[in-house]
């Protein structure tokens, strides 16, 4: 994951992945994240971009659900813009 959101201690904070080494071994390759907490407003816009993004396109990037998935719509991904 690059971007998303998680869930620490009951809240919910944006992350989002600000450095990726270069070196491709094992024990050298790292990603480094910020992590945003979000004002009522923006979290609450961010839940209803995500609640319409599983509703068109799926949950197939969801780890875990925050709430009950919508009902999806088979083929309408073009209406998520």
């Amino acid at each position: 994951m690059i971007s998303g959101m998680l869930n620490f201690n009951s809240e919910l904070f944006w992350f989002e992945m600000i450095r990726e080494s270069t070196i491709n071994t094992d024990d050298g390759w790292y990603r480094q994240y910020g992590v945003v907490k979000l004002s009522k407003k923006q979290l609450c816009k961010e839940i209803e971009v995500h609640r319409d993004f599983k509703k068109y396109v799926g949950t197939h990037w969801d780890e875990k659900f925050i709430d009950e998935p919508p009902q999806f719509i088979r083929g309408s991904s073009n209406l998520f813009l």
